[in-house]
């Protein structure tokens, strides 16, 4: 079967456009991406993505039905309460997604962990999220994929297997310029990195 995901685009950064450098950090060790997109790509095969463009990889209760635990907690909430969120999903056990969800879990308390997909000419609504970060692996993206902020600027999150920390309580949201779809791992985090 070919691969309908444009591959990740090359290593190189864009320019940040006035964004503070705590705005958009990386943070921690790279992972692999290569096995992370092949997990990615094994996901979407089997699950098909509901109109939030949304599969969460943790759910609220071990015993919710299926549907529940994949797409309960995808798009917007309306509690806001991204920390109910914290049981792994036993369809992604076993994965890349898990393993790196462990290790992040070993030292931060780990709350809604997703697979977002932005598709070609589409963006988000401009928002402020309720944690203070977030973390952003680019799985597959595009040079015309951006975070926007509203008052700082836009910067390219490139797939290069790093992991991004946002700060997601100023305004902000993405878009996709591109002509390939964008899929990141976003993965919600309790308070403050000392890094």
């Amino acid at each position: 079967m070919e691969n309908p995901i444009t591959p990740a685009c090359d290593n190189s950064q864009r320019s940040i456009l006035g964004i503070p450098g705590d705005l958009v950090k990386i943070v921690g060790n790279p992972i692999d991406l290569e096995r992370l997109q092949q997990d990615t790509l094994a996901i979407i095969a089997k699950y098909p993505f509901p109109d939030s463009r949304q599969i969460c990889l943790t759910n609220c209760e071990h015993d919710a039905p299926a549907e529940a635990r994949l797409y309960g907690g995808s798009g917007r909430l309306t509690d806001g309460d991204e920390f109910k969120f914290r049981t792994f999903n036993e369809e992604f056990k076993g994965t890349y997604f898990h393993e790196i969800y462990r290790r992040i879990s070993e030292k931060y308390v780990v709350g809604r962990t997703r697979i977002a997909l932005l598709k070609p000419r589409q963006c988000y609504s401009m928002h402020r999220d309720v944690s203070l970060y977030r973390y952003h692996v680019a799985i597959f993206t595009n040079p015309e994929c951006f975070l926007v902020y509203e008052q700082f600027g836009i910067r390219h999150i490139p797939a290069d297997g790093n992991i991004y920390r946002i700060h997601s309580r100023e305004r902000h949201s993405a878009f996709n310029g591109g002509e390939s779809d964008r899929y990141h791992l976003i993965i919600e985090i309790m308070s403050r990195p000392n890094c």
